[in-house]
């Protein structure tokens, strides 16, 4: 099957989203499909760089500059229409694949399928907030609001699947989407076992210039925990004496101060260190020096979005203290394989605690260190992702081989994963169902 994938992130941009569609681009290649990828350029500004099994196309989309909001905007507006202008007058795929968010992604699949009749696969990483949430404003605002809302909707009711990564993810989709024609299968993200091994030792590891030897680390990515998440550690690190003090590095631009944005994060107590994303040959030790791995879903996020840190941390052994809600499927996840704590929102004074208590007993990490490689073997190993991505594609190999007959297709190329749980006996204990 000839298959393109569509996303303005890839290889060797160093975001775990990009390193998600990396590892499935190569995957689907050496399992014998022909698989093209069109991507932007590199965050060093490369774009001869090719993967030898994967046929990349690099579109120039300008230097995108993070600290300006325009600047992004208009390298992704070229991102768009290079990619529709070179789709559209090449040979058409098989398959199209392309992951969401960005949203507008999305449209341009629909506008190709109803122009050129390709068949696309939308793969839900995250579900659009205004999906969700009621439109409010003005008479204008409310007006195109609902437009944009109306032009999504319609663009993953025309995908042949959705696929998504979490039970609460698809029950968001299923409820912005109701009633939907389709298959909504759930597939977990994955990572590589081999890569993230654990890297404890009693030497040091030492992360551009960091010397975190003997420790206790709490490590993040701002963009998962932004200013609030530094807000509840400053909270709880007031709590705590100066010898109970964690160390703090987060993974991400710091922040600057704007006199249009709001007050800066506040400063942690005890040492924190801000760096930016590492290579994959360091990613490794950045979440194996973790003693803890920083995650935060509110509630209301609990339907929209996965944290794709969750599997590296448990690739690295590395338990997980997750702040916010208690009652989405990450929080179950971490409650049943004992990998983890979840802290309530905003409650400073549990977080104080619970670290208070992990600090002073090494033997429960430990114990959780060694749940969380289990949890990741069993649930979140890149070759079960791999084996389902293959069942599902052979299902909708089926369905296209049957489209000239007058039969539904909804009859035909079903994935079943249970084909998935005989060959392997260890499959994620995490639902997967078409």
């Amino acid at each position: 099957m000839r298959i393109l994938l569509l996303h303005p992130s890839f290889y060797p941009n160093p975001s775990p989203a990009s390193r998600l569609f990396t590892e499935l681009a190569v995957d689907l290649a050496e399992s014998g499909h022909e698989v093209e990828v069109l991507t932007g350029t590199a965050e060093d500004g490369s774009s001869a760089l090719f993967l030898s099994s994967v046929r990349m196309r690099r579109l120039y989309c300008g230097a995108c500059q993070p600290d300006k909001r325009w600047s992004c905007r208009i390298g992704y507006a070229r991102f768009l229409f290079s990619a529709g202008w070179r789709i559209f007058f090449q040979r058409q795929p098989d398959l199209l694949l392309v992951p969401s968010p960005p949203p507008l992604l999305m449209l341009l699949a629909y506008m190709l399928h109803r122009l050129r009749g390709t068949h696309y696969i939308a793969w839900a990483l995250e579900v659009e907030p205004t999906l969700l949430q009621p439109v409010t404003g003005n008479i204008v605002r409310r007006f195109w609001r609902k437009r944009r809302i109306r032009l999504i909707q319609t663009a993953l009711r025309h995908a042949r699947r959705i696929v998504t990564c979490s039970e609460d993810l698809r029950a968001g989709l299923r409820g912005a989407l109701a009633p939907f024609p389709g298959s909504l299968d759930l597939l977990p993200i994955w990572a590589d076992g081999r890569q993230l091994a654990p890297i404890r030792a009693e030497h040091n590891v030492i992360i551009r210039g960091l010397d975190l030897e003997g420790k206790f680390i709490l490590t993040g990515f701002y963009e998962n925990l932004g200013a609030e998440g530094l807000e509840l550690l400053a909270r709880a690190g007031r709590q705590l004496t100066d010898a109970e003090q964690p160390h703090h590095v987060i993974v991400g631009r710091q922040p600057l101060v704007r006199a249009r944005k709001p007050k800066p994060a506040p400063p942690v107590p005890g040492q924190i260190d801000w760096i930016a994303p590492v290579s994959l040959a360091r990613e490794g030790h950045l979440y194996s020096s973790a003693s803890l791995g920083l995650l935060q879903i509110t509630e209301a996020e609990t339907h929209i979005r996965f944290p794709f840190a969750l599997p590296r941390f448990l690739a690295a052994g590395t338990p997980i203290l997750l702040l916010g809600s208690e009652q989405g499927a990450v929080s179950r996840f971490l409650r049943t394989h004992g990998c983890g704590w979840t802290i309530p929102a905003g409650n400073d004074a549990v977080l104080a605690e619970r670290l208070r208590l992990l600090r002073q007993s090494p033997e429960i990490l430990a114990a959780a260190r060694r749940n969380a490689r289990r949890a990741f073997e069993a649930s979140f190993e890149r070759k079960h992702g791999a084996a389902r991505w293959r069942l599902l594609l052979e299902s909708e190999a089926s369905i296209q081989a049957h489209s000239t007959e007058n039969t539904h297709p909804s009859t035909l190329g079903r994935f079943q994963p249970e084909r998935l749980a005989v060959q392997n006996d260890s499959a994620a204990p995490l639902r997967t169902s078409a």
